[in-house]
Formats: C-alpha cells, structure tokens, sequence
C-alpha cells in the first residue's frame, strides 16, 4: 500500500480507516442493518440498552433551551416572591386594589 494523505488524521500515511475496503466493509453492514430493520429482524443496536440519558440542560440555542430558561426563571420569581401557591398566583387585581396602591405609591412618593 501507498500512503496517502488522510482527512480523517490530516496526516500523510496508511490509514485502515480510509481503505476501500473498510469503507466497502462499513456500506455493506449499513445495507445490511437497514435491510434487517425493513424486515423487522431486530438490529444490534436497537437491542442495546441506552446507557447515554438524554441530559437535564438542552444544548444551547435550541427552542428546548429558551423554554428551560424560562421556566429556571419564573422557578426563581415564584420562589422571590413567595407564589408558592398556584391559586393566587395569576389573580387579577380589582380596580378599587389598584386605586389604593397607586394612591399609597403617590403618598410615599410625596412625603420624601
């Protein structure tokens, strides 16, 4: 065999990766896999349990990322300000509440 230059290691030399014939080897069980699934023969690596759990924190830049933010951030709001309870939470303030408060703000704001 010759040595030539490899884009796998970006070195000149014999590389058994880059042969023909294990990338000949490599499309056969390829074909062969897909074939089995078409089958419905079960393939190895269907059989082979997950052992990667899929992680707690999304990759960054994803949707799933944005949305666990948020939810990290309205976690910590509710913690802030004691909303532990979901029944008040969302409440909708009446007018009469919101008259009482803006006068008490413009009170305090005057006294200063």
């Amino acid at each position: 065999m010759i040595p030539k230059f490899c884009p796998i290691h970006t070195k000149i030399h014999i590389c058994e990766e880059n042969s023909t014939k294990s990338k000949i080897a490599k499309n056969e069980k390829d074909i062969k896999t897909a074939l089995d699934r078409l089958k419905g023969v079960p393939v190895e690596s269907d059989l082979a349990p997950k052992s990667t759990k899929k992680s707690s924190v999304p990759k960054k830049g994803t949707i799933e990322y944005s949305i666990y933010m948020a939810r990290k951030k309205t976690d910590k709001l509710r913690e802030k300000f004691n909303h532990s309870d979901e029944e008040n939470f969302g409440r909708v303030a009446t007018e009469n509440e919101l008259k009482d408060k803006m006068k008490a703000l413009r009170n305090k704001i005057k006294n200063k």
